[in-house]
């Protein structure tokens, strides 16, 4: 499988698709050499960008912790305690 077909197949098994890297877009034209805006830019639009991509992480995380206190994980997923042959969907030999 090609590496760009990773985050579609993840997802299909449940994975949240997150990526190592925050892309800004444009960045150099907007930024300087030390990493500050310039005269340019427009300062709370890159307020509200930048608060976007840390509110969905937090989002997510914030949604997760809720749900685990709501449904015990390991109430509903219990610890495998046979070997692997052992633990195949019903039905498979």
């Amino acid at each position: 499988m090609r590496g760009d077909g990773h985050a579609t197949f993840l997802s299909e098994l449940g994975c949240l698709p997150v990526s190592a890297m925050i892309p800004i877009p444009a960045a150099p034209e907007f930024r300087d050499e030390q990493g500050a805006l310039q005269r340019h830019a427009n300062a709370e639009n890159w307020r509200d960008y930048m608060g976007r991509t840390f509110a969905q992480p937090a989002w997510w995380a914030g949604a997760a912790a809720r749900h685990r206190d709501a449904v015990d994980p390991q109430s509903r997923i219990k610890p495998f305690g046979r070997p692997p042959s052992q633990r195949n969907a019903p039905g498979e030999p």
